[in-house]
Order: C-alpha cells, then structure tokens, then sequence
C-alpha cells in the first residue's frame, strides 16, 4: 500500500475514533492488528439497563468497507429456542435493509451488524454517525426482545407487539424537499443506465427490472427504491421462485448462516411472498445521493445474488444440510477470491 493511501487510511481510522468518542464510547487498542484477517481496528462496549454488546470496528482498506458488528454479551441462544429466535430474526431483518441480525453457530450468540462503503478518500461522518445512533437505539430495543423469544416467547406475537409498541417509529415524516427527492431518483437511474441495468417498471419512489443474471438459469427481480422517511436507498435483487412452508425451517437456518458471514447486505424469507429476498441500503446525506456508493452497492448486490441465490436454489431441492451447502458456498467463494488475486 502506497504511503498516500495509508495516510489516508489512517486518517479514516482516527475519523471512526472520534465519532464513537463523541457518543461517550470507549475505544479500545488492539495488539498486532496488522496481522488481523478480519481487519478489526478497534473495539468498544456499549452497556444500558436493557443490552450489553461488545463492539469490533472493522475497516477494509482497499474496498473502502466500514463494518460494525455488536455481539450481545448477557445471553445466548439455547438450542430448542433456536427456530423461534431465527423467526424472530427473519422478521427484524425484513425491515432493516441497513443492518442485520444472525446468530453464531458457533457459540449462538446474537450479532447486530451495519456497515458502510466509502466512495471517496475520506469518512462520511454524519453518515457514519447515524449508524453508531441506530446500533445504540437497535441493541436498547431489540436485544431484549430476542432474549424474551430465546427464553419462552412467541416470536411473531412479540414482534407484532413491539411493532405497534413503536410505532412512531416506522411512522416517521419525510425531511426530503422535492427537489432533493427529484435529484435523488434522477440519480438512482442514472447509476441503473450506467450499470446498463434496463428499467421495466418506473414507480413514484423507484425503479423495478426483472433479468437474468449472468450464469443463472432463473430470473430475479432487482428493486431501487427511495425511502423518503427513512432517508435511504433500499436496494433488492431476489429469485422467482418461492420457498414451500415444510422447507422454511432450514432455509432459516442457511439465511442466518450466510448474514453471519455476509451481512449486512442480508437476506431474508418475505413474509408475504415466501420469496427470499438479498437486500441493502444507501444512507442520504444532507439530502444528497452518493451515486458511487450506490453504484458499487449494485455491483456488490448483484455479485452476491449470482454466489447465493444458487445455493438457495439448491436448499429447495436438497437434503443436504444448511451446514453443508454453505460450507460448499464458501469454499466456492474462497476459490473465486482466489483466483481473482491470482
């Protein structure tokens, strides 16, 4: 890495710092984080009278990726609670098209990630900011509800119940003028023609196009949409086919499987639809699109649905375990990595 980019990275780092200082977080050294694959470059904690998380910072410097992942420190999930929590999860995750939750199966502790791509050399701060806000509001709210579902609870009375408990929340008045709004939807479909993605169905907040992806033999649906409330872009890209209700125990299982190693671009089953869905989201900044950033989201998107959506497929008509196809998906995406460093 050139001593510019370094530099730059290092600035990025500090940036990330100051912003989880200002929210009165700490921020902790690490050892050796020059031989840390994950590339974590510092932790933090975060402890309220309703969650305790411990924090890992990640920065990629060479794909300009921030990530944050906030592990709940005081519960895990048991074995026979693990189907209604992953329900719970499923629910949550259909959402929060910035952020996910998945559990480890490893150890079943519960993960809330969000991440952020850099489209330029510097770290959007309010950007940035507001991801720090939504994990502190998400793990005060939400962590104490996958524990009641972890322990005797109905994960979708108690999601509806939190749902309507907060309400006001999912209620919120677009801060968006329309001329932003127009600027912002130019923009979306600029980056879809430059992307050479074809438009077929133009809404008021979006765009929808139905293709084939290059190497699969089954069309998806690709969605741009503005969510003027929320501020955000949502991105979607998800297969036709449907998943039968016998099977949508283990494809909760492989769903949670691939957000634990992929998210926070997630996935999950549709309520409505039975439809698995790849998602992703794209923060506005002072009313203003990054239309790199969400040039570079729709490329990621895109690449991954061609990885997983076949292995979704397969699930469907396999008696392989969940366990097993995601083993082959990652050995498969290993190999890709691979190759592409070669």
């Amino acid at each position: 890495m050139s001593k510019k980019k370094n530099k730059q990275g290092n600035k990025v780092v500090r940036d990330l710092k100051e912003c989880f200082r200002s929210f009165n977080l700490p921020v902790n050294k690490l050892k050796g984080t020059h031989d840390d694959p994950m590339n974590v470059v510092f932790t933090s904690q975060l402890c309220n009278d309703q969650a305790c998380a411990f924090v890992a910072v990640t920065f990629d410097r060479f794909r300009g990726y921030i990530g944050m992942d906030a592990a709940a420190l005081h519960f895990k999930i048991p074995q026979e609670r693990m189907g209604e929590t992953l329900t719970l999860l499923n629910l949550l995750n259909e959402i929060r098209p910035i952020c996910s939750y998945s559990v480890c199966p490893c150890c079943n502790t519960v993960s809330y990630r969000t991440a952020l791509f850099l489209s330029g050399e510097t770290l959007p701060v309010s950007k940035f900011r507001r991801l720090i806000q939504d994990m502190l509001e998400e793990t005060y709210l939400c962590f104490p509800l996958i524990s009641k579902v972890a322990t005797d609870g109905n994960p979708k009375d108690l999601h509806a119940r939190f749902m309507d408990d907060h309400k006001h929340l999912m209620s919120m008045e677009s801060k968006l003028s329309q001329k932003a709004i127009k600027e912002i939807l130019d923009g979306m479909g600029q980056v879809m023609a430059n992307l050479k993605i074809p438009i077929h169905e133009r809404l008021s907040d979006g765009f929808v196009t139905d293709l084939m992806l290059e190497g699969m033999d089954f069309p998806v649906r690709i969605g741009v949409t503005l969510v003027k409330e929320y501020e955000l872009v949502k991105l979607s890209v998800g297969p036709a086919f449907t998943v039968p209700d016998d099977k949508i125990p283990v494809m909760l299982d492989l769903v949670n499987r691939i957000n634990r190693a992929f998210g926070p671009d997630h996935m999950f089953i549709n309520q409505q639809s039975k439809r698995v869905i790849l998602v992703n989201g794209i923060l506005i900044d002072n009313g203003t699109l990054d239309k790199r950033e969400l040039e570079l989201s729709l490329q990621i998107l895109r690449g991954k649905g061609r990885l997983l959506f076949h292995t979704i497929n397969e699930q469907l008509s396999s008696n392989e375990s969940p366990e097993d196809l995601f083993e082959k998906t990652i050995k498969y995406h290993e190999k890709i990595i691979e190759n592409q460093n070669v």
